[in-house]
């Protein structure tokens, strides 16, 4: 059957999982492999305007005073009001976040206090989503409120896991706390070998509008060895 936890570990060996015989290897961190998108959109909002009478009202222009009013107004407010939306993904796992106001410094999947390499995990076993270095949460108080969905679905897109919400009534950390989010994932039963099975987890601010998305696929293997 399948179970969520949630658990934090403060530090973790890093290790590599050979795809084709499966030993591991120790290796530096700096070797995780990652990438970054980032771009900038802006909201927009509508603000009472003044009309005063000057001398350019009498002035012929070849265009139109409102339009140009509206597009300075436009540009303003898209300098002063920038939504900072992005996707990081970890290309050996193939995990990824898509962040908004909330950003992830790395992403990454750990089992046994070790950083996977491939997607695949053994059934029965306990794998970790983890937000690293994050940034951008609302704090009150020297605290943060961060809640958690945990979706999983099979390779034809039905439903087997829908937690709306795994922190609820636990959802209050310490603002470092925060630098890490994470999420325990169990397989069991109806997971088979061989299947895949997409992963969904959300994490949301709740004192804010920030929140990253991670997906990943896993795929269920028999053993490691």
């Amino acid at each position: 059957m399948i179970k969520t936890s949630f658990v934090r570990i403060k530090t973790y060996v890093v290790t590599r999982l050979s795809k084709q015989d499966r030993k591991q290897e120790v290796v530096p961190a700096n070797n995780h492999a990652s990438n970054e998108y980032k771009f900038f959109l802006s909201e927009e909002s509508v603000h009472e305007k003044r009309h005063h009478k000057t001398f350019i009202s009498h002035v012929k222009w070849p265009f139109s005073l409102n339009i140009v009013t509206l597009l300075f107004l436009a540009l303003f407010m898209n300098c002063r009001s920038n939504v900072l939306i992005g996707v990081k993904k970890d290309f050996n796992t193939g995990l990824s976040a898509i962040y908004k106001n909330m950003e992830p410094q790395k992403v990454f999947l750990v089992m046994h206090n070790n950083v996977l390499y491939n997607n695949e995990i053994p059934l029965g076993e306990s794998f970790i989503v983890i937000n690293e270095g994050i940034k951008g949460v609302v704090v009150k108080n020297g605290e943060v409120t961060i809640g958690c969905t945990l979706q999983i679905t099979n390779s034809k897109g039905e439903l087997l896991l829908n937690e709306k919400d795994l922190f609820e009534g636990h959802d209050v950390f310490n603002k470092d706390q925060a630098n890490m989010l994470q999420c325990t994932i169990n397989t069991g039963a109806p997971m088979l070998l061989e299947e895949e099975y997409n992963i969904l987890v959300l994490f949301w601010d709740k004192n804010g509008n920030g929140k990253i998305e991670n997906k990943v696929t896993v795929r269920m293997i028999n053993s490691l060895n």
